[in-house]
């Protein structure tokens, strides 16, 4: 995954949405978990999504997006 190769520098930062086979590298590399950014539709939103009701996603996010970066050691 030539996008992960980031995470695998020290000070690397990746972005990335779960689930993912990313949260496996993060942890290997032993990369630290900066952020986490909760995605919520705004009110005049339309969903694609056939999974999760529009209100519900408001209330409980149905994506979020993971920051991971690798200490310099």
């Amino acid at each position: 995954m030539p996008e992960a190769a980031r995470v695998l520098r020290p000070g690397g930062l990746l972005a990335f949405c779960m689930p993912s086979p990313v949260i496996d590298l993060v942890f290997e590399v032993q990369a630290e978990i900066v952020d986490l950014v909760e995605l919520r539709p705004p009110e005049d939103a339309d969903s694609t999504y056939d999974f999760v009701p529009l209100e519900w996603a408001r209330r409980w996010p149905a994506e979020n997006i993971w920051k991971a970066r690798k200490p310099v050691r």
